[in-house]
């Protein structure tokens, strides 16, 4: 027991001590189908599921509208055969405009056991990213300037090591995750020409959510999600989803001031799943672009944990 206490006395600190120090705007992907996406942002998801698995899911936002971000990621996690220990890796490939940004994390949790039902998870996030922007590529809408010497030079790969850390409490129909998956803040400065960017900053992300019998064969979950950035608008997500014989689910969410959407999942067997989203923005943006698009497909290894159903609820 006094082992537990210290490893949550240590995850209490380094989260205290990352909250003391500033952030600036919001900058990492969001991704529609949280159900499959939790480990890119907390690490101590992974290993939940008590089993292998591999998950690739690919999203392009704002179809239609000329250097829309567009987003890649591969994620796999397993645990070891107590599952106290969770591993995974977690590949991603990000683009906006002329930026890239390609990560490579891994992604470890401890399992704490803090009742016969209730568990809470432990996780760091370990890993780099490489940063490229080409300057030159970009057009400058400026009538006083023939050419601006601050769109006069490249950035390219410039190697990021980073780390995260994050906590996931859970029981059978509910989770709470709270994680900060990048703390180090990354800027990125050339004195020649006066170009400054941050390419890594500091987000806090709360998730959580709770599965409900309704009927027969038919479960209900409700999901909040909300992302805080010192000295950015708070984010905040709603979002529904149902159930039906533990084989469809079928959702809706909507983002504050942002956009609303559809989903639907279906597990096509015991180890595979497969999904999609689409988002509608709700700001003036809508009349731009054709909607957000996401697909999603999941494998499951071997089938070995009895405590986990054959569709995780979360």
């Amino acid at each position: 027991m006094q082992k537990q206490h210290r490893h949550i006395r240590y995850f209490l600190l380094a989260v205290l001590s990352a909250l003391s120090l500033s952030v600036m705007a919001q900058q990492e992907p969001v991704y529609t189908q949280d159900i499959f996406s939790i480990q890119t942002v907390n690490p101590a998801y992974t290993g939940i599921r008590g089993q292998a698995s591999i998950t690739a899911l690919a999203r392009q936002q704002w179809l239609g509208l000329t250097g829309a971000p567009g987003t890649q990621t591969l994620i796999f996690q397993s645990s070891t055969k107590d599952e106290k220990i969770g591993y995974g890796l977690t590949l991603t490939n990000d683009k906006i405009g002329l930026e890239k940004r390609i990560s490579v994390y891994g992604d470890y949790s401890y399992k704490l056991a803090l009742t016969e039902e209730t568990s809470l998870r432990l996780g760091l996030k370990l890993g780099f990213t490489n940063y490229s922007n080409n300057l030159f590529e970009y057009t400058i809408y400026d009538p006083n300037y023939d050419i601006d010497p601050a769109f006069q030079d490249r950035i390219e790969q410039r190697f990021m090591p980073n780390f995260g850390i994050g906590a996931f409490l859970y029981g059978e129909n509910y989770y709470v995750g709270l994680s900060i998956p990048r703390i180090i803040q990354n800027e990125l400065k050339n004195r020649s020409n006066g170009y400054v960017s941050y390419a890594q900053i500091r987000h806090l992300f709360l998730k959580a959510g709770y599965v409900f019998d309704v009927a027969d064969g038919i479960k209900f979950k409700p999901v909040f999600n909300t992302t805080v950035v010192i000295g950015a608008p708070v984010y905040m997500g709603f979002g529904a989803n149902i159930l039906f014989k533990d084989k469809v689910w079928l959702g809706a969410l909507y983002r504050i001031g942002d956009s609303f959407g559809l989903l639907g999942q279906w597990q096509l067997n015991e180890k595979l799943n497969a999904g999609y989203a689409i988002d509608f923005s709700s700001s003036d943006l809508s009349r731009y672009h054709s909607g957000t698009h996401e697909i999603v497909i999941t494998y499951q290894f071997n089938y070995k944990s009895k405590k986990r159903k054959s569709i995780p609820y979360f």
